[in-house]
């Protein structure tokens, strides 16, 4: 999303042709630019300076505009415009790279035209449109700033002024759409086609002779072809088609009737229709506001640029810089929660792996202790064993004998035999110290010898802490 804040809440244009000198007042509200007003002067070239100046004078204190703040626009019909690409590394230099092909793109006596390029889009190369006026147009213009005491911000073409209002009030629709603009004047009509957010090209269009009864517009249409071919557009590829001007009445009826050419109105921000010969004033008041407008040539030096100091720029930008601070406050603040939590969750994982590693130590200290325990009682058994038939073969009684002696588990003792009193040989083991939990699993049966004797099943446990030494 493109956000754009302007704070100049007014600005005005001018526009003149050679017959009329138009002004035109915008207003800036909510950034939200709309025409206030607008007045002509019909044959200004005629009129005192005087005349004029109190014209001027007049609309400046009926619209409560500064004379400062004021763009002025030179008629299409009065320069040439070129199109032309260049390498990426031209814009560095970019006025001298276009002076060298000057003779390339304006045939003839170069010294009669001063040259004004404007970038129009930047892709694998540098678009540039090259705007030529005559130094005697230019002169006329200059001199008008200083017979009306004008102090302009900049001085453009009503192409660009125009392209900037429309840009500014229709940048959503010309994003992924095609726009034309016709604008006519009183000698021909200027076709420039509008795309992907930038003004793709400009032709040039003499009208034919209307005096005829019937006139041949033949060339015309031929012009209107070379024109959607330097915007690669087809007519039906285009979504609107804006009328500026008054056209003549056969070509406003041809380019209707015969090449069916629909006519929509221009708007301004609040959607009120323009009237038609109010859109180069009107774009010129734009480009005023605008602190970077679309397309920002300015022909006037820079030392005779003017504007009135912006006391609610620096209103707003005390306040952007104070919504700025509470929003960084606002975002250091759950940003030192944040930070605080995070040392917390650092300490306890600290606390953890800690843990982890004492854990992890125990863990190797018994296993390193279980594997010597194992190793110690596999060489213990059969010493141990010893010591357990040695002291059975002390207690037990004569006529006792043992059939089956196991040992398992380290301390679990298995005893089967046959003895003429299994009972006593109970309670003689219940006396050894180191036999505990003697029980017998199974009932005392007959032997098999027929001498008397009886099996036994007798089961222990060995206190390993009380053997023998």
């Amino acid at each position: 999303m493109k956000l754009e804040l302007n704070l100049r809440g007014k600005g005005w244009g001018i526009a003149f042709n050679d017959r009329e000198l138009r002004l035109a007042a915008i207003q800036n509200k909510r950034n939200v630019l709309s025409l206030t007003g607008e007045d002509v002067l019909e044959d200004y070239a005629e009129k005192s300076e005087e005349d004029v100046l109190e014209f001027i004078e007049d609309f400046q204190a009926k619209f409560h505009v500064k004379r400062a703040d004021a763009y002025l626009v030179l008629p299409r019909n009065q320069v040439r415009i070129q199109m032309a690409d260049f390498p990426l590394e031209a814009k560095e230099n970019l006025d001298e790279v276009v002076s060298y092909q000057m003779a390339n793109y304006f045939p003839g006596d170069l010294e009669l035209w001063d040259f004004f390029p404007q970038e129009v889009a930047r892709g694998e190369q540098l678009r540039v449109m090259i705007v030529a006026v005559k130094k005697e147009v230019l002169g006329k213009a200059f001199s008008y700033i200083r017979r009306w005491n004008l102090r302009l911000a900049g001085v453009t073409i009503d192409t660009f002024a125009v392209f900037n209002a429309f840009v500014r009030n229709y940048a959503d629709q010309i994003s992924d759409r095609a726009h034309m603009l016709f604008h006519f004047f009183e000698d021909g009509m200027e076709m420039a086609s509008c795309g992907d957010g930038r003004l793709t090209s400009s032709t040039f269009i003499k009208y034919p002779d209307l005096t005829e009864e019937q006139p041949n517009f033949n060339m015309l249409v031929s012009e209107l072809e070379l024109g959607f071919s330097r915007a690669r557009l087809e007519p039906d590829a285009v979504e609107t088609y804006t009328w500026l001007g008054r056209p003549p009445a056969a070509v406003e009826r041809y380019l209707k009737e015969n090449l069916a050419f629909p006519e929509h109105a221009f708007r301004d921000g609040t959607e009120e229709i323009l009237p038609p010969t109010a859109a180069p004033a009107f774009g010129a008041a734009v480009s005023a506001v605008l602190e970077k407008p679309a397309l920002g040539l300015n022909m006037l030096p820079d030392n005779q640029r003017r504007r009135h100091k912006q006391l609610p720029v620096l209103v707003g930008s005390v306040v952007i810089a104070v919504v700025l601070v509470l929003m960084l406050g606002f975002e250091i603040k759950d940003y030192m929660a944040l930070r605080g939590r995070y040392n917390q969750l650092e300490e306890q994982r600290i606390e953890v792996m800690a843990r982890m590693n004492e854990l992890a130590m125990a863990r190797e200290k018994y296993d390193a202790k279980r594997e010597e325990v194992e190793m110690f009682q596999r060489f213990q058994a059969s010493f141990l064993f010893s010591k357990l038939l040695y002291v059975l073969a002390n207690e037990l009684p004569d006529d006792t004998y043992l059939t089956n002696l196991r040992l398992q588990n380290g301390n679990e003792l298995k005893i089967r035999g046959e003895s003429g009193d299994p009972f006593q040989v109970q309670r003689i083991l219940r006396n050894v110290p180191f036999l505990v939990d003697i029980k017998a699993p199974n009932a005392i049966t007959t032997g098999r010898r027929g001498d008397g004797k009886k099996k036994f099943n007798i089961d222990a446990k060995i206190k390993l802490e009380s053997l023998p030494e």
